[in-house]
């Protein structure tokens, strides 16, 4: 499966082992509710809680190919990914405000980068360098040709068979990789995901220390 989002909190809390239990329900009833909405599919959520002041890792993940379906390019569409992986991330800090989480406790939140962004940075990459390409040598060329293939690549090990396809169907032909250095197979599965009508009480309801 493809990494479509991610996001990093740090909280400033200790749980106890039966409340990390329940705090990983709870997170992943309410992000489950809001990806369905924005990305149209079943994701997969993987939840890392650590030791000490609350260390939340969170990660999204898809397919591209199904959340961009609906826009009307790819770049369109990679641009709304980016776009709604900031709007999971706010959506997620403000309910735990809602549900009782102190402002002064959240030390920490930021989106990590994911599928979407890369591709858009390769994109990039490859715009800049076709807009002075009349300015470099063969020999240049050919170097920053290779950064950007070795990048899609490593991308290739990092996302679904068809999300790579349709990224590299978008590229002109002279920065398409050898397939044979590509994964052989790729993992794609779905788990069901539940509405939700109401979310699990919020194991972050405390107070300042």
């Amino acid at each position: 499966m493809t990494i479509l989002a991610g996001i990093y909190l740090h909280i400033d809390l200790e749980l106890s082992e039966e409340d990390k239990l329940h705090a990983k329900d709870y997170l992943t009833e309410m992000v489950s509710a809001f990806c369905e909405t924005l990305y149209r599919q079943n994701v997969k959520l993987s939840i890392e809680l650590h030791d000490g002041s609350i260390k939340v890792w969170l990660s999204i993940a898809g397919a591209i190919y199904i959340a961009i379906g609906q826009y009307g390019s790819f770049r369109s569409g990679l641009d709304q990914l980016i776009k709604d992986s900031h709007t999971v991330k706010n959506l997620v800090v403000n309910t735990l405000y809602k549900e009782g989480l102190s402002r002064e406790l959240l030390l920490h939140e930021k989106r990590l980068i994911s599928a979407p962004d890369k591709m858009r940075k390769i994109l990039l990459k490859i715009d800049r360098l076709e807009k002075k390409i009349q300015s470099l040598s063969p020999e240049e060329i050919q170097k920053e040709k290779s950064r950007i293939i070795k990048s899609i690549e490593k991308l290739a090990h990092e996302v679904n068979s068809k999300d790579i396809d349709i990224f590299i169907a978008e590229l002109p032909s002279k920065y398409h990789p050898n397939p044979e250095n590509f994964p052989y197979s790729y993992s794609d599965y779905y788990i069901p995901t539940r509405g939700r009508e109401q979310f699990l009480e919020s194991p972050f309801k405390k107070s300042l220390k």
